[in-house]
């Protein structure tokens, strides 16, 4: 049931138009929607493979 729960929150979340992204514990991307990638103007093919905070900082230093 949480499983359930929080695939549907998820789901909720991505279909929003504020840009937003989760990193987890281990500073790994885990979720994000498609106005974060389209904000930051980032691959999704990349975010896909849950890059690490750093690398996230390092490719919007280098855009902008």
């Amino acid at each position: 049931n949480l499983k359930e729960h929080q695939n549907a929150q998820l789901e909720i979340l991505g279909t929003l138009g504020t840009a937003f992204a989760v990193f987890d514990g281990n500073y790994k991307l885990a979720f994000y929607n498609k106005s974060f990638a389209d904000l930051w103007l980032l691959d999704t093919s990349w975010l896909e493979n849950s890059p690490a905070y750093t690398s996230f900082l390092d490719i919007v230093q280098r855009k902008f």
